[in-house]
């Protein structure tokens, strides 16, 4: 056999059907089919099922490390212990999911959660909250009014420096026009977006050094502009993707 190839694949909490102004956990898994999320585990299935069988038909392994967000969780309201023994219930629901797969398809497999990747991000993100103030102000930005894509870079990074995150946007051609594209979102509004963007860039800038050049980034979502938020982060634009729309 040739070296493992690596991939990399986020598993994010079940949330309930609604928008993400609105998040709100599922406390019962036996309700999974109410989440807004659930069709991107079998998404993953399918595509990682497709990529063993044929890495297998060539004598290459392929693993798999499967990162439960633990971390940045989306919440209308505030979390109690129902919202932690929720998010402890979502991965263990993983966990078994993952072994399972792995083991019918005879994948190498590694699980992880964003607590062991060491983010700095709060473990919960209030949708109430709009743009912090001390980024405001430093900024001099009205809290009240829509951004451009620059202030909104700007943003960003001022999130990610608080988030001890070692990506600076730049102001290219790409960079605004992906930033333009996620504040088109109509479910996403901006006050959300900073920190939520800059979540994503924290893990994702970490995820080379887990797959290496030649490994692949998997990601499923239900918004096509955030699958475009790879393109902010530079060690991920020469890295294989595969996006999924989910």
């Amino acid at each position: 056999m040739s070296s493992p190839l690596s991939a990399f694949v986020v598993l994010c909490p079940l949330y309930e059907t609604g928008s993400l102004e609105g998040s709100r956990l599922i406390y019962d898994l036996s309700s999974i089919e109410r989440s807004r999320v659930k069709n991107k585990l079998p998404a993953y299935k399918a595509v990682l099922g497709s990529l063993a069988d044929y890495f297998n038909s060539i004598g290459i392994d392929l693993k798999v490390k499967f990162a439960f967000a633990d971390k940045g969780i989306l919440l209308s309201h505030d979390p109690g212990e129902k919202e932690h023994a929720a998010l402890y219930a979502h991965s263990s629901f993983y966990r078994t999911e993952v072994e399972r797969f792995a083991n019918s398809k005879k994948v190498g497999y590694e699980y992880l959660t964003f607590s062991d990747l060491d983010l700095k991000f709060p473990r919960f993100s209030d949708t109430r909250l709009g743009i912090p103030e001390d980024i405001a102000i430093k900024l001099e930005i009205n809290r009240a009014s829509s951004l451009d894509e620059h202030t909104a870079i700007a943003c960003i990074n001022e999130y990610l420096k608080s988030i001890q995150a070692h990506t600076v946007i730049e102001s290219g051609k790409l960079e605004i026009g992906t930033v333009r594209q996620l504040t088109s979102i109509k479910d996403f509004p901006h006050e959300m977006l900073f920190g939520f963007i800059a979540n994503y860039i924290a893990l994702q800038e970490k995820i080379p050094d887990h797959v290496g050049e030649d490994g692949i980034f998997i990601q499923a979502e239900r918004f096509n502009p955030l699958l475009k938020v790879p393109n902010l982060v530079e060690g991920l634009k020469a890295l294989t993707r595969i996006d999924i729309l989910a």
